[in-house]
């Protein structure tokens, strides 16, 4: 009997396989498509995280949580980084002041450890109280 389940596995994980290849190849060559005849491309951290995803679905169960939490932890990242990049964009303007430090310690927040965010928050707080 346990022979059958393990073959059983084995042909589920192949098929997965098989189907996870097919739903990236059409991930990765997909446009949004606005109206006919235009198209819009997604930006390639949105395909890598969308590949990332069917990755997460279709991988083996042994695999899987270790899989999801990569996932998680790269989207995290990957967000964190669009938004650095766009602040420190919007912030070569401007003359740096209290509030852009706050908001840059906001932005970092996300890829900082529990301690760190910890004390990012205590530093917000006691300027929100120092300032207002």
């Amino acid at each position: 009997m346990d022979r059958y389940v393990d073959r059983y596995k084995k042909l589920e994980a192949i098929a997965n396989g098989f189907y996870a290849a097919s739903r990236i190849q059409k991930a990765l060559n997909s446009d949004f498509e606005t109206s006919p005849g235009t198209s819009v491309r997604s930006s390639t951290l949105d395909k890598i995280y969308e590949v990332f995803n069917i990755i997460d679905k279709y991988s083996p169960e042994s695999y899987r949580r270790n899989v999801s939490d990569i996932v998680k932890k790269s989207f995290r990242y990957s967000r964190a980084y669009k938004d650095i990049k766009q602040h420190l964009y919007s912030a070569r303007n401007k003359k740096a002041d209290k509030d852009m430090f706050i908001n840059t310690l906001k932005v970092l927040k996300p890829i900082l450890s529990n301690k760190q965010i910890m004390l990012v928050d205590k530093f917000i707080k006691i300027t929100e109280i120092l300032y207002s």
